[in-house]
């Protein structure tokens, strides 16, 4: 193995840049499960990959960020009309500053509206604006289409569909876990 060049493949034998770091990484960190480490960092790789897609796809399409047309969709997903900040937060995996700030956004833009919270004194509650409602609905009407990840998802059929729902189901509650954490401590410190 040889150190990356500058366009992240290994200069002697074209090793593709995710063999490399992972070799890098296990030699720098070595011990552990090293093909966990390996699926650790495919996951991450496909996480960033897909961020930079949906980035692209819904500010080209609905010109929002990412992060506001996930509170868009995160709202309109909600079992009631209106969410707090706090579950908000804990659901997108965000700061509480960072919902924030995305809700006056989106509030300035007319895509949500802020109603006092009568179960909490200072509090507030975020709901779908009818504008922003039909955004969500067509951005998950078109989410299929926002890029290769989001279409070789979808042309998944059959036992390989529900095998790689099965995983991401496993992954999804150790997030949720994670997410529970985080709430809990966000909840002490209010």
């Amino acid at each position: 193995m040889t150190l990356p060049n500058t366009r992240g493949q290994s200069a002697e034998d074209n090793e593709p840049p995710f063999e490399v770091l992972s070799k890098l990484w296990d030699l720098r960190i070595p011990g552990g499960d090293i093909e966990a480490k390996r699926l650790t960092l495919k996951l991450l790789l496909i996480g960033l990959a897909i961020n930079c897609e949906t980035e692209n796809w819904s500010r080209e399409k609905f010109g929002l960020s990412r992060s506001e047309l996930a509170v868009l969709m995160a709202l309109r997903r909600a079992p009631a009309e209106k969410m707090r900040p706090t579950d908000l937060f804990v659901v997108l995996s965000m700061s509480s500053a960072g919902v924030t700030k995305l809700v006056k956004l989106l509030a300035d833009r007319g895509l949500v509206v802020r109603d006092r919270n009568p179960a909490h004194r200072g509090g507030f509650l975020v709901g779908l604006t009818d504008t922003g409602r039909a955004l969500a609905d067509e951005a998950h009407r078109s989410i299929e289409v926002c890029g290769p990840i989001a279409q070789t998802i979808t042309a998944l059929k059959g036992e390989s569909r529900r095998a790689i729902e099965g995983l991401f189901d496993l992954l999804l509650g150790a997030a949720q876990q994670g997410a529970a954490v985080r709430k809990s401590r966000s909840q002490r410190l209010e």
